[in-house]
């Protein structure tokens, strides 16, 4: 009966139960996910102002929780998933190899390997595009600055992001016979 005044809902519990237990990695992974769903709330959807800050905060919680357990791959696929929310997928793709080092079959870590990948897959696309653009406008130097780009985020971003998808390595085959 103590508890029932803390859970007006999970969002309430959990930011309820860190500052109880500011120590405990599952108390601050919690509340991580009360900021976050608090951020993607569709039925009192925040402002962007707010939307990030709630971001924001979870993310500092992740991290508590990491500070207290390194080795807690929770934390690691939320601030993954966070940062693809906040369409920040450089951030996203630096703490899959953490993830993937402690739980690499883990099914949402895949998924999330393959949104991150293919975001910078589909601007591979796009400087390919611009590429036949600019080279059927006879302007070589600059076509040829785009299909560098195109490459390069192929080898840096998208392969060792999530390197089990075929059509990755077709592309890439495809610009280096350009």
């Amino acid at each position: 009966f103590t508890r029932n005044v803390d859970w007006k809902n999970n969002e309430t519990l959990y930011i309820h139960d860190v500052e109880i237990a500011p120590n405990s990695a599952k108390a601050n992974l919690g509340a991580g996910e009360a900021y976050f769903h608090l951020a993607i709330d569709s039925l009192r959807p925040p402002s962007e102002a707010q939307k990030l800050a709630y971001f924001k905060k979870g993310l500092t919680y992740f991290d508590k929780a990491l500070e207290i357990y390194p080795d807690y791959n929770d934390p690691y696929l939320r601030k993954i998933v966070t940062y693809i929310f906040m369409d920040d997928f450089e951030n996203a793709a630096r703490f899959i190899p953490y993830s993937r080092r402690l739980y690499p079959t883990n099914e949402k870590l895949l998924k999330y390997q393959k949104v991150v990948s293919g975001h910078y897959f589909n601007q591979a696309v796009a400087e390919r595009k611009a590429y036949f653009t600019l080279l059927g406008a006879h302007n070589i130097p600059e076509a040829d600055e785009h299909l560098r780009r195109a490459v390069d985020l192929i080898q840096q971003k998208v392969l060792p992001v999530y390197d089990a998808e075929m059509e990755y390595y077709g592309e890439l085959g495809n610009l280096y016979g350009q």
